[in-house]
């Protein structure tokens, strides 16, 4: 990742990194779960225009602010893993779908490969993550009083009814907003040490607590560790 230059010109770099980050996370149909409604024909429409666009957006992006980054990921191992999702698809019973799938998984790595690399400093970058995520996180909670048939599991659903009550946020399944917030506490984690404690720890708790709102055991490897992570990082500090 480039040096911070201090230049004008590049400010732009990071809010479009937080945005590309913040899109991925959000998707073009948050709180869709629970609504009785069959978005997904819309749903794959929208998507193929939006992520499109996002990833014009950032191989652009990129090629504006640094152009040398792009010859990184020209590399064997990328080119295995194309190979392998390729491979995956032929050997699908349903070829179709299974390329609609790839296609739309490489078009999201793209976006996330070129996030990573816009911002022009690790201060930047652990800002712009963190305040991504905190966006989603924040915008979940959000959802239980604004949309609160879709934030969280209903006993109206045959399927899974041992679920209601469980908090889901804007994601289609507890089991996936667990393993999210997870994933949103360890960023808080990085972001309390790389940048700001006052963002870093607000995203951790913030997440712990949804996390565990999401109901026993989603999420469960993850918070296993979550409750020393906070303790051990403090301990690392005190020794600087």
């Amino acid at each position: 990742m480039a040096c911070a230059t201090g230049r004008p010109d590049m400010a732009w770099r990071g809010p479009v990194c937080a945005g590309l980050l913040a899109l991925v996370w959000i998707s073009t149909q948050p709180f869709r779960a629970g609504t009785g409604t069959d978005v997904s024909m819309d749903s794959n429409i929208v998507n193929q225009i939006v992520f499109s666009l996002a990833a014009v957006l950032a191989v652009g992006s990129v090629m504006m602010a640094q152009q040398r980054v792009l010859a990184a990921y020209l590399r064997p191992s990328y080119g295995l893993m194309l190979g392998w999702i390729l491979f995956s698809v032929l050997a699908s019973t349903n070829v179709d779908v299974s390329l609609r799938a790839s296609a739309f998984t490489c078009v999201v790595l793209v976006i996330a490969a070129s996030a990573m690399v816009l911002p022009v400093s690790q201060r930047q970058f652990a800002l712009m993550i963190g305040l991504a995520a905190l966006a989603v996180v924040i915008l979940c909670y959000l959802g239980l009083v604004a949309f609160p048939d879709a934030a969280m599991h209903s006993g109206e659903d045959m399927a899974e009814p041992e679920h209601a009550g469980s908090w889901r946020g804007l994601f289609d399944h507890k089991n996936i907003a667990g393993a999210m917030m997870s994933f949103f506490a360890m960023i808080g984690l990085y972001v309390a040490r790389i940048r700001s404690r006052l963002l870093g720890w607000s995203l951790c708790a913030l997440s712990v607590l949804f996390r565990w709102s999401c109901c026993w055991p989603c999420g469960r490897s993850m918070s296993a560790i979550q409750p020393g992570a906070p303790s051990s990082a403090w301990r690392r500090w005190a020794c600087c």
